[in-house]
């Protein structure tokens, strides 16, 4: 099992982060690329996840982007 990690712009559009072997990995990637890409200079980062949902949230201030983090399959 695998974590993807992307960035969803609008709601939508994917922009691929990249695959970890740990939801930690993944969100500390997620926390890196907001650091770099941000204007933000202190972003607040919240994370949301739904019982049985193979998906993770992360808002970071943006209304229309967020992060979010799927659990996979390994292939």
């Amino acid at each position: 099992m695998t974590y993807e990690a992307k960035l969803m712009l609008y709601g939508y559009k994917e922009v691929h982060i990249g695959r970890f072997a740990t939801k930690e990995l993944a969100a500390q990637a997620i926390v890196e690329h907001i650091l770099e890409t941000s204007s933000l200079t202190r972003p607040k980062v919240v994370a949301t996840m739904k019982i049985r949902s193979k998906e993770i949230r992360i808002d970071y201030g943006a209304k229309d982007c967020y992060y979010l983090i799927e659990r996979k399959e390994n292939d």
